[in-house]
């Protein structure tokens, strides 16, 4: 049977996905039309970057293949920074992007020849794992396979397949090869690892959300119940792998971290690491002083990874190696061996300092405290979906806040954390759960694909949009007070920032509007929160808010910024 080469790709992406998030242009219009013939369901987003933002959710919360399809040129420029979102934290996407004819293609020297044509390849290249160009039909088959292949392969991450029109309509055979099968790893782990942490004081674990990306969830739930009783720390992207009340668990270290937990960090004697890239928020800027008493084995799949940090001193050792065969092939050991530990004066030294509450300064007088509304709405939060967005005030005061309740997950954008991305999130997020999602955004921030509103009113998807309103750009507001002597511009109306009305853009989309204006003002929308039905609830919180505990970045003499440690959070 033969087929067109965007029909074939479609099918074949059906065995992978069940939805799509698209947006019709002439350059993909084969490939959208494909969707008519497929069990693939098309969602429709407004903007191309909603799309990507959307597909990348989709991955996360679902561990398969987010599928984005955009047009050439400007579709393709639109779709990068959720793309780029997805690379950085690691999430299996496919991106299907049109291109103007291959007999239109400028080629190397020309800057453009075809209607709508950018250079894809040279343009993506750095977001990807990796980029195809289908110029000829029967290469398709193979290429779809690699793609496929190399999106979940390894450390996953986004692959672009960008289809010049003319060859999205050519004919080709039916024909189905298995080019590719996952990989399966044999351990390249010796136990020297094992041997310092069963003879640490003080060890601990940091969990990354690579845990989940390579399925190991069940190895190392089982390895911590029954076998190393150590005290567990996660990181901002895996902190709903672990429940508030989890006997291990101890808290999230960080910039914006908890202070119980930052201490731990810097007083342990052992820290294995799994799944956690180490980002510089994680460390503070500073990976010298990162754990310094501790022996550091970092466990990670990608060697670019390891090689950061791995060599520098004899106190950091990396072990390569995927998540899922560490943790099998240490769960078996520790079996086969009747191997663990237990301390649990140390364990109980931890507990205690994760139990301490975070020292908040009081709201400003007649406002609504962020950290008391995030307190207050928790409870609702059991077995939802949330989605957060961006990395401003709002995701950073939930996820050093939040008391993780049994049954929730968290939809963020560690890595990128750019704004807008808590709608499209909320959108992606749904179409791959099924479930009703609870949406928490900064008004500045909501305002950058709030053009979603027409999809969540149209398909009367079951999002409950928490908009917090702290008058504007506050982390902006508050970093140009610290940085730049007071002097602020562009981050409320008194410095020429504009943004939206959400009472009357709620109206204008026909979405249910309720206003939170004190501590007392939830529990009038406690309902509304459980209900599966979109709608907006706008929370008015203190303008002048301050982020506790964290470090902070001071300017230098010579003009450098330099971040406090750790130990040392602010106030």
């Amino acid at each position: 049977m033969s087929k067109t080469v965007a029909q074939y790709i479609i099918d074949r992406l059906s065995q992978e996905v069940d939805h799509a998030f698209c947006f019709v242009g002439g350059a993909a219009i084969f490939l959208t039309d494909a969707l008519n013939n497929s069990t693939i369901k098309p969602v429709f987003n407004l903007h191309e970057q909603a799309c990507a933002i959307a597909a990348d959710a989709y991955g996360q919360y679902s561990n398969k293949l987010g599928l984005c399809i955009v047009t050439a040129g400007p579709g393709t420029l639109n779709a990068l920074t959720g793309v780029a979102a997805a690379y950085f934290d690691s999430i299996p996407m496919i991106i299907l992007s049109g291109q103007t004819n291959t007999f239109h293609l400028s080629g190397d020297n020309l800057r453009t020849k075809g209607i709508q044509e950018v250079k894809t390849e040279e343009i993506v290249k750095p977001i990807v794992k990796k980029v195809y160009t289908i110029r000829n039909p029967t290469a398709a088959p193979q290429i779809i396979e690699d793609a496929i292949f190399f999106a979940k392969e390894g450390r996953p991450g986004p692959v672009w397949i960008d289809i010049p029109l003319d060859i999205q309509n050519k004919i080709i055979e039916e024909d189905y090869p298995n080019y590719f099968k996952m990989p399966q790893y044999s351990s390249r782990t010796s136990w020297y690892f094992l041997d310092n942490l069963l003879s640490a004081k003080q060890p601990a674990i940091l969990v990354g959300n690579g845990v989940r990306l390579d399925k190991a969830e069940g190895y190392l739930y089982d390895i911590l119940n029954t076998f190393l009783h150590i005290p567990i720390l996660t990181t901002w992207g895996a902190t709903d792998l672990f429940e508030e009340n989890h006997p291990l668990y101890v808290g999230r270290p960080g910039m914006i971290g908890q202070r119980g937990a930052n201490w731990i960090i810097q007083n342990c004697d052992y820290l294995l690491c799994l799944g956690a890239r180490l980002d510089l928020g994680t460390v503070a800027f500073d990976y010298q002083n990162f754990a310094p008493k501790a022996m550091k084995y970092i466990v990670d799949i990608d060697q670019a990874e390891l090689g950061k940090y791995c060599g520098t001193d004899e106190s950091w050792l990396g072990i390569c190696d995927s998540i899922y065969n560490f943790c099998k092939q240490l769960h078996l050991h520790l079996l086969r061996n009747h191997l663990s530990y237990n301390n649990p004066e140390w364990l109980a030294q931890c507990k205690k300092l994760h139990d301490q509450p975070i020292e908040t300064i009081p709201p400003t007088e007649g406002t609504l405290s962020l950290y008391q509304f995030i307190e207050q709405l928790t409870p609702y939060l059991k077995d939802k979906v949330i989605a957060l967005g961006s990395s401003g005030t709002v995701a950073e005061v939930f996820l050093q806040s939040f008391k993780v309740q049994p049954g929730c997950r968290i939809i963020n954008s560690g890595g990128l954390g750019s704004m807008g991305f808590g709608l499209p999130a909320a959108i992606g997020a749904h179409y791959a759960s099924g479930k009703p999602v609870i949406m928490l955004d900064g008004d500045g921030s909501f305002a950058l694909n709030s053009q979603e509103l027409a999809l969540v009113s149209g398909a009367n998807l079951p999002i409950c949009m928490i908009i917090i309103n702290n008058g504007g750009y506050l982390s902006i507001k508050n970093t140009q007070n610290n940085l730049c002597e007071g002097r602020q511009l562009g981050v409320d109306e008194t410095y020429g920032l504009y943004l939206p009305n959400y009472e009357k853009m709620a109206k204008s989309y026909n979405l249910p509007y309720y206003k939170i204006i004190d501590k007392d003002s939830i529990h009038s929308v406690q309902y509304t929160i459980d209900m599966a039905y979109p709608c907006i609830i706008e929370v008015f919180t203190d303008p002048y808010h301050k982020t506790q505990c964290r470090t902070t970045t001071n300017k230098q003499p010579d003009g450098t910024m330099k971040a406090s440690g750790l130990e040392n959070l602010w106030p």
